[in-house]
């Protein structure tokens, strides 16, 4: 900062005293005396209340520098200005009675929160027992809003001039006493010399005045020292420009925020870091607001935006106070960077979007799902209603059947998507790598998706590489799942034309004796349906996503497919890809999934060409089977199929009742051929019944037949005692299968 104008203006001062002296010592006595006292009062009285007001007046500006919180404002403002204040006090200006105040009103009551005097040492703050008394009058017109001067007495009970004025910004009164005495000695001394001793006592009394005027001026510029010092430590920007916009200080943090030194700016005008186009009319913009509207850019906070010294810009709170010091105007401009703040600002908009987003995307799938379930779920009702209707026709029962075996396929499907996207969110979602045969999923892929395009008057045709070994290693369920869907939306999304399968692959590449890319499966899924839009290539592998609501509304589907089969090619370390696509004309998905290789003595099958029906229910081996389950119809269910195969069937409703029946039978020396157990039930679980069962000895099969699916389940399941493991729904073929599994010979019944 440049050096401040008060020193200048306190030397001033300081040569006119010096000058009054001389005259005054070759004055005549009386009047040298009544101009002397008459002169010193009235220069300690506007000395005085300048000092007063000048001090109210930075205390505005240290209050913007200091803090803008609303809570802190007030105390922290006062904290900085005490210590400018102590060192008012410290000097010896007024003689050693000077004293100065700060207080704040506390009901009908004054609290002091600051003052000093030498006599009597710090005042503490306190409001009674202390010789303040004096003080509360003109302290009382401070606070009052008033400023000036008045005769009063002092804590020793001294006629003293006090200076008051108010501090509106800190809510404060500020008072400053000195004593008459202080103020007559000096003179009357110099006025007596004068007259004894004539021109030798004006050159006393001139070198008396300099030895006055010293420690006065080293007090101006420890003050100002003080204050600078607060001024360049606060970490937002402050700068002071005069009337014309030329700048006058310009503190290290402003420096660091414009890339500026304060010599580069000092002197030149505020408006090289306004960007353009305002920085063309900065000069009589700012002129305009100060002569007509300084009430819309003064006391206020507005943003702004800045220029830094490399041309970057960037957006600041500007808050301007106006200071008049020795009748020139000067305006204190705080500046701070809010670029972080509009910066999380921008980022916490854009993820309410997202989040509306995401609710109108989810809100739109429960709504699809729930369309999605309920429309199979209503087949099924409405069909079983049939079924035991007496009028029903045995080829309208027929039909009911197939219908709802249709419905809970379809069902079934809606309810494993659900349970595969929620496992893969939460990460549980497995492969299992084993040898599989390529051909026989292409093959089992046309079986699924076949009736379907047959039923749309589609071809569906099907490729496959003549490279295509017999046996590769991968997950053959999930590899079948992928092209499934991928076949299926394609079906789905077609009016005319058909569908191409094409399996095709890629071996392994070797060089220069390393293998540099793995043999790989590839699927492409092309057909000549409606094409994807360009806005939603991006968005159509994201869970709960379709093109558009006219799209679900028109075609159905739950919109997690693309997403679980991406997921999935991901897994078994390849991708799935949009190759291309055309609104109107088609789309191209195409499938890149690493694979080992594996010799085998099997024979790929042909890919059949149209689905084959479920075979008959072998022969059932077990002649007796325990079936421990707590749901009723699941109960009334397996209990009918094994009945209907021949065998002889208990029901325990929970593992407690399920370990009973089995070591009861074990005592009896005719132990079940085969328990089915279910996992969650009350009382006891499923596994902890099949551990009390085994370590009673208990050897027959024991199989979970459970709605959990999860890998961790089976394999928990296995190591607690179960021979085998399968999930509902099951078909009665399947359940019978699973008996014979585990069951090595035929048993008589």
């Amino acid at each position: 900062m440049r050096a401040p104008i008060n020193q200048r203006t306190a030397k001033s001062r300081f040569a006119a005293i010096l000058a009054i002296f001389a005259a005054v010592s070759l004055t005549t006595t009386g009047v040298g005396i009544a101009t002397s006292y008459s002169a010193a009062y009235e220069r300690s009285r506007n000395t005085l209340i300048a000092d007063v007001q000048h001090y109210a007046e930075i205390a505005g500006s240290v209050a913007h520098v200091v803090s803008r919180d609303s809570v802190q404002f007030k105390q922290r403002s006062v904290d900085a200005f005490s210590r400018m204040v102590h060192a008012w006090s410290r000097d010896d200006r007024f003689g050693e009675g000077s004293t100065f105040a700060i207080a704040r009103r506390d009901g009908n009551n004054i609290s002091f929160i600051l003052g000093e005097h030498r006599a009597h040492g710090q005042y503490d703050g306190q409001t009674t027992g202390l010789p303040w008394s004096n003080v509360h009058a003109p302290m009382r017109k401070a606070l009052l809003g008033e400023s000036g001067t008045m005769i009063t007495h002092d804590c020793n009970n001294e006629e003293t001039l006090a200076a008051f004025a108010p501090a509106k910004s800190i809510d404060a009164g500020i008072v400053g006493l000195v004593t008459l005495a202080e103020i007559r000695a000096p003179y009357v001394r110099a006025a007596v010399i004068a007259l004894s001793v004539g021109f030798v006592l004006m050159l006393v009394g001139s070198t008396l005045c300099i030895r006055l005027q010293v420690p006065v001026l080293r007090s101006f510029q420890e003050s100002e020292e003080r204050l600078r010092a607060i001024v360049n430590s606060t970490i937002d920007a402050i700068i002071t420009i005069d009337a014309k916009g030329i700048t006058r200080s310009f503190n290290p943090a402003a420096e660091k925020l414009f890339g500026y030194s304060a010599d580069d700016i000092i002197g030149q005008n505020i408006n090289c870091i306004v960007p353009e186009p305002d920085r063309s009319r900065h000069d009589s913009y700012l002129k305009n607001k100060l002569d007509a509207g300084r009430g819309r850019i003064v006391g206020l906070e507005r943003e702004v935006v800045a220029e830094r010294r490399d041309g970057t810009q960037f957006p600041v709170d500007l808050s301007v106070s106006e200071v008049v010091l020795d009748s020139e105007r000067l305006y204190v401009g705080i500046l701070r960077d809010i670029t972080e703040r509009k910066t999380a600002m921008a980022n916490l908009t854009e993820a309410k979007a997202q989040a509306d987003a995401a609710n109108k995307a989810k809100s739109s799938f429960l709504a699809n799902m729930s369309h999605e379930i309920r429309t199979p779920l209503n087949a099924i009702l409405g069909f079983a209603e049939t079924l035991i209707d007496s009028s029903t026709t045995a080829n309208d029962k027929h039909s009911a059947t197939g219908a709802i075996k249709k419905s809970s396929s379809r069902l079934m499907r809606i309810v494993n998507d659900v349970l595969d996207i929620s496992a893969m969110e939460a990460g549980k979602l497995e492969v299992n790598i084993a040898a599989c045969t390529p051909a026989r999923i292409l093959s089992a892929v046309e079986t699924d998706v076949s009736p379907h395009a047959k039923l749309k008057g589609l071809y569906l045709e099907i490729e496959q590489s003549s490279e295509l070994p017999e046996v590769v290693l991968s997950d053959e369920q999930r590899l079948r799942q992928i092209i499934t869907y991928l076949a299926e939306n394609a079906i789905k999304f077609t009016d005319r034309g058909g569908v191409r399968i094409a399996l095709g692959f890629e071996p392994e590449v070797h060089e220069h004796g390393s293998p540099q890319q793995p043999a790989t499966l590839t699927f492409d899924v092309i057909d000549t349906g409606m094409g994807i839009a360009a806005e939603m290539v991006e968005r159509i592998f994201e869970p709960l996503t379709q093109t558009d609501e006219s799209t679900t509304r028109r075609f159905g589907g739950t919109g997690l497919g693309l997403a679980i089969s991406r997921h999935l090619a991901a897994m078994l370390g390849g991708e799935l890809i949009l190759s291309s696509t055309t609104p109107s004309a088609g789309s191209h998905f195409k499938v890149r999934i690493p694979v080992g290789t594996a010799p085998s003595k099997a024979k790929p099958k042909t890919p059949g060409k149209t689905a084959q029906p479920e075979p008959d229910p072998e022969p059932l081996r077990a002649g007796t089977v325990l079936i421990v389950e707590d749901e009723e119809m699941n109960q009334r269910l397996f209990a009918m199929i094994l009945r209907k195969a021949g065998a002889n069937v208990t029901i325990a409703e929970n593992g407690k009742l399920g370990v009973e029946h089995a070591l009861r039978a074990l005592e009896n020396g005719k132990p079940y051929d085969a328990i089915l157990m279910d996992l969650q039930m009350p009382v006891m679980g499923g596994i902890d019944a099949t551990i009390a069962i085994r370590k009673q000895g208990y050897a027959a099969p024991i199989m979970a037949l459970t709605a959990d699916n999860q890998a961790e389940t089976k394999k928990k399941c296995l190591s607690s005692g179960f021979d085998g493991f399968a999930t509902k729904p099951i078909s009665q073929a399947k359940l019978i299968s699973l008996i014979n599994q585990y069951t090595a010979e035929p048993v008589s019944t």
